[in-house]
């Protein structure tokens, strides 16, 4: 029963692979991929293969990062009026699906390190290889909604980094609140440990 409920927990792993799918469509059919490399958007696929493949601290990363993803997404996406299914879904879905991996694996006092590099590699990524028009995970230039406060990029990228640092060990301490650290042993080792456990005992009973 406990492998029963370990192969049905990676499982769900292929939802967030559809939402990141749903996405892909939404932006192939509009000419704008490049928005694919947005934190939640390839988050959704790299979320699925966490889960899938048992990457634990893949699936931290992400789901730290659907967090302020999702407050962005409110108020630059549902707030002007341009939701679509599939958003609703990347940003609403993935969180879900996110927190309840959290919820089965646990924490990780790494998490929040973890994520910080990952911001930081998705950003120069998107600084190479997406236009600055597109300026995907504001890899380029001010944000449009914050223009009047910087007048120079680097002071605008050094205070939203400062923002990111700050902001992810302060999730990483309210997450690990909510779902404290496990044991770092593999779900399918501790789900087969379990069953030989459960044999062990059952021959002992009825020998």
């Amino acid at each position: 029963m406990n492998l029963v409920k370990h192969f049905q927990f990676r499982f769900l792993g292929f939802l967030p692979i559809l939402f990141c799918l749903g996405q892909a469509v939404y932006y192939w059919r509009r000419d704008e991929f490049a928005n694919m490399l947005w934190m939640c958007n390839i988050g959704n696929f790299l979320l699925g293969i966490g889960i899938f493949f048992g990457i634990n601290w893949l699936t931290r990363i992400v789901t730290l990062w659907m967090i302020p993803g999702l407050v962005i997404w409110l108020n630059y996406v549902v707030g002007t009026g341009n939701l679509v299914p599939s958003s609703f879904f990347a940003h609403i879905g993935g969180l879900v699906v996110g927190l309840y991996a959290l919820y089965k694996i646990g924490g990780s006092r790494q998490m929040a390190l973890h994520a910080i590099i990952w911001f930081f590699t998705l950003q120069l990524v998107c600084r190479v290889f997406t236009s600055s028009a597109a300026n995907v995970n504001v890899a380029h230039r001010v944000h449009e909604g914050v223009t009047n406060a910087f007048n120079a990029y680097w002071k605008f990228w050094l205070t939203s980094t400062a923002l990111v640092v700050s902001g992810m060990f302060v999730l990483q301490w309210i997450l690990l609140k909510m779902f404290p650290e496990k044991n770092s042993e593999p779900l399918s080792t501790q789900a087969f440990n379990e069953s030989t456990l459960d044999e062990s005992l059952s021959s002992e009973l009825f020998r």
